[in-house]
């Protein structure tokens, strides 16, 4: 019986600790990172990774269109300096 004492009031110290130390760094106590938690998965959870996928393929394709359209940019602009003989 003393050593489930004990190891009681460890934990509960532990746990003390655990929510100075996430008070500290803007967390505030553990019950209010467990009700973030839960919002946050309860906001993700209708969210099909194939659609997350596409959709992050459709953003890389639009980011390489972008990309080469900088690169032909960039081009035109060095034809245009080398032509109007600007340094």
């Amino acid at each position: 019986m003393d050593d489930l004492l004990r190891r009681t009031e460890a934990l509960l110290r532990r746990v003390a600790a655990v929510e100075i130390e996430a008070a500290s760094g803007g967390a505030g106590d553990v019950d209010l990172l467990l009700a973030q938690w839960d919002r946050l998965r309860t906001a993700i959870a209708p969210l099909d990774p194939a659609d997350l996928e596409r959709t992050r393929d459709e953003v890389d394709a639009l980011l390489a269109a972008l990309d080469a359209m900088a690169q032909r940019l960039e081009s035109l602009r060095a034809l245009k300096q080398s032509l109007s003989g600007e340094s």
